[in-house]
């Protein structure tokens, strides 16, 4: 599925860490569908999502801090 998506990622405090609320970017997912032939009118459901294995697992934003540690 190529689609254009908006992610904005907010912390407990309402401040912006990760993406933007109006800046659209591209995305590609693979996603795998499901449909009961058993059932006459059976509807279509999301099952899974497929990763390629040319794609890397990213790692979350580390921003945490404990009382004492703040910069």
């Amino acid at each position: 599925m190529h689609t254009k998506q908006k992610l904005a990622v907010y912390d407990r405090f309402g401040h912006l860490i990760l993406g933007s609320e109006t800046d659209p970017r591209e995305v590609i997912e693979y996603v795998v569908f499901e449909n009961h032939i058993a059932v006459v009118d059976g509807s279509w459901r999301l099952h899974d999502k497929v990763y390629p294995k040319w794609v890397q697992p990213k790692q979350g934003v580390d921003i945490t801090y404990t009382l004492g540690t703040v910069p």
